[in-house]
Parts: structure tokens; sequence; C-alpha cells
């Protein structure tokens, strides 16, 4: 069960161009861009571009970028460290025609899938920050790629993120295909291209496949504050985040919710068959030390789901003090190692499901500690389903408070 897409970068450039007569000021610390452009080129009155993009390429590294009130109908490539700042709630969105992204971090990937990306904005290398800006990245109804995204980040670039809106990813309305994801950092299949993000009271909706993907070596996230919304209940099987192969991500204070998938796409309209549908956050084989602190996660089919790559030499996943309820399970954790402190979990069909039986790779069981968590309003409060001969797991509660029955299917399984 991979939930990870082969989505890539793309976004091309629209056809826009500076008034003409307006002096750019190229090497200015502040642009200014707005749905008309006059002399000087100095305010949201009289901006010096008409074209976000335009402004981009004529900015010099550090420059800030002016984005006033209206509606920008292009793609963006972004190769230069620039802050981009809103004013007037601007709002990008797709062109009529959107095209196929062409920078360093398009191609190498473009070479590994053997597809061809579109962003909405792509961002190859630099620092970049973007605040008050609404983006828009919704495809026609009916478009069914891997490799569409709101904004993609990788070529060890970075993005910071502040009171953003990402609307749309993918096809709009959803219509089931596996691809669409708000914000792509990183890119780890087949080939590890970097990336780095830190959102902060960033709002991610209406996305086809995953709210925000986190993905390969040295790719890493810093996301708080943040609202992820999926579409559930619906035909899709989503993610609000995932962090996998190799990736790193600290999430705290964020808010994940519907992200549920329902028959025929995931196979039964009964919660006892959701077990591997759609999660609020899929850790799939990360990197060492990712946490989920904080943060409420409701209505998924699973609130958090890890499975490891490899058996890890200490911890690598850490829920700390969340509200999780609703859906099959609060927790399921299929391998690895794993640590919970201070949760409450309530209201799913199992508070926490610990399984061997993934199928990538059956080597090796969970190990798993938990202090100081409520369960509570579930059908089991803990249920082991592993049956893998020869391997021993082991879940060590210490303290808290555990209402409901812990059913262990699996003599091997250690519960203390």
């Amino acid at each position: 069960m991979l939930r990870a897409t082969r989505n890539a970068v793309v976004g091309a450039v629209a056809g826009f161009s500076m008034l003409a007569g307006v002096t750019s000021a190229a090497n200015a610390a502040t642009l200014f861009v707005g749905p008309s452009a006059s002399s000087p080129g100095t305010s949201c009155k009289h901006t010096g571009y008409t074209s976000i993009q335009l402004a981009i390429d004529a900015a010099t590294p550090g420059s800030t970028i002016t984005v006033c009130g209206g509606t920008y109908k292009e793609q963006l490539t972004i190769e230069t460290e620039v802050n981009l700042v809103g004013k007037g709630k601007p709002v990008l969105t797709l062109p009529a025609s959107p095209q196929s992204t062409n920078t360093p971090c398009d191609r190498a990937i473009n070479a590994v899938t053997g597809g061809a990306d579109e962003d909405l904005v792509s961002i190859c290398g630099p620092k970049v920050s973007i605040s008050k800006i609404t983006f828009e990245a919704k495809w026609p109804e009916g478009t069914c790629d891997d490799s569409l995204y709101n904004i993609m980040v990788a070529g060890g670039g970075t993005l910071a993120a502040s009171k953003v809106t990402l609307n749309g990813a993918g096809a709009f309305p959803i219509n089931g295909c596996q691809g669409g994801v708000g914000l792509e950092v990183g890119f780890g299949y087949g080939i590890d291209e970097a990336g780095h993000a830190t959102l902060n009271k960033v709002r991610i909706e209406n996305y086809q496949k995953n709210g925000v993907t986190v993905d390969g070596r040295g790719s890493s996230a810093s996301i708080a504050s943040t609202t992820i919304t999926g579409a559930g209940p619906a035909d899709q099987g989503q993610n609000g985040i995932q962090v996998s192969r190799g990736a790193v991500a600290d999430i705290s204070k964020v808010r994940i919710s519907d992200n549920e998938c329902t028959a025929p796409t995931c196979g039964s309209s009964s919660r006892q068959n959701w077990a591997e549908d759609a999660a609020g956050v899929l850790f799939y084989e990360p990197g060492a030390s990712s946490t989920v602190s904080s943060s409420k996660l409701s209505e998924n089919n699973l609130g958090v789901e890890y499975v490891s790559g490899e058996p890890p030499a200490k911890s690598e996943i850490a829920l700390t003090a969340d509200k999780i309820s609703g859906g099959y399970a609060s927790a399921l954790l299929d391998q690895g190692d794993a640590t919970l402190e201070g949760d409450k979990l309530s209201g799913a069909l199992y508070g926490i499901d610990l399984n061997s039986n993934f199928g990538e790779d059956d080597s090796y069981a969970p190990q798993v500690t938990a202090t100081g968590d409520k369960i509570e309003g579930s059908t089991a409060a803990v249920q082991v389903e592993s049956s893998l001969a020869g391997l021993t797991g082991s879940l060590t509660v210490l303290g808290g408070h555990i209402n409901g029955a812990i059913v262990n299917n699996d003599p091997q399984f250690t519960i203390q």
C-alpha cells in the first residue's frame, strides 16, 4: 500500500509582459506587480509589472516582490532568492492551458518518471518566502495525471510560507486518480531531489491526492499552525501529510480532517475495512526522528499511519500531546519503532493497531512505547494483528488511561 504518487515538478510561465514605457527598476529592493502598470512602479497604485514571473526574472537575489490585489493567470518558475508578499488578497491561478515546467529539477525528475510535470509554482534551488497569497491550482474536471502540483520545491530549495492558502491540486472536482499534491517538498521516487519547507498558518484544501508530501532523503519540513482539509467521505484515498522515503518532518499544532475513502474506491463501506485507505499523517519509510505534536486529527480513516523502511536503530516517529479521533485507527503502526506520549485517542475502531503484515518488508515487528496516553471510546483500545513466525514485537504502556479491550492475536507479541 504505497500512497506516494509518482509526482514531479512542472509549471510554465504564461506570456505576460511588462507595460511598455514603465521602468522596471530591476535593481530595486522592492518590485510591485498589479493588474495594470504605470510609472514609477513603486506602489500598488503605480506598479511596474503586470506579470509576477517577469518581476521574478527582473529581481536581484533577496528582492521583495509585492503582489497587489487581483487574479494572475500564470505559472511561476523561481530559480532566484526572492520574497513574494501579497497585498490586497491576490490570487495566482492556472492559465487556460497549463504547460510543463522545464527547470533543472523538473528535467531530473522527469528523466526518472518518464512523465512531464505541471506545477502552478516551481521552486528549484533558491530560498523563497511567500506570504498572504492564494494559490489556486485546479486542473479541468476529468484530468488524470500523477504529476500535478500546486507548489513544488526541489533542487535543495527552501520555501518559507506564512498566511498562504493552497486551494486545489490535480483535477477539480476530484475524480479518483492518484495524483495531485498541494505542496510537494522534494522527490524520492528513483532519485533524491531534496527540498525543504517551513509552513506557518497555511491552509490547504481541494487536493486530489495529498495535502503535503515531503519525500526523499535529505528533504525536510516544519509544519505549524496549519489546517489541511480533505474531501472525505469521498471515492479517493487521500492523505493530509505524507512523509516518505527518507524525509523527515516536525508537525505541530496542525488540524487535519476529512481524509476518508469510501466504497467502491476503497473496497468497503464498513469502517472495519478502512485500515489502509486514507490517513491524516502517513509516514512511509521516513527518516529518523519525525514528530507530530499538539495536533488535532479528526475524521480520517487513519489518524497516523507508520511504516518503516528497514529495522530502525532508534524511534523514527514520536506522537506527543495529540488529539486523534474517529476512523479505523487513531494510530496504525505497521512496522518500526515509535513512541506515544500524552496523546488522547478516541472514537476510532482501534486506538492503537499494531500490525506486521504490511507486505513490503515482513522482516521485523513494531516496537512501541506509550506513556501517559488516554485511549477511550474504541471497540478495542489496542489490537495486535501480527502473525509472522519467528518475529517478536512489543508494546510498553506506562501510566495513562486505557478504557477498552486489549486484543493480542500474536502470542509472540509482548504487551506490558
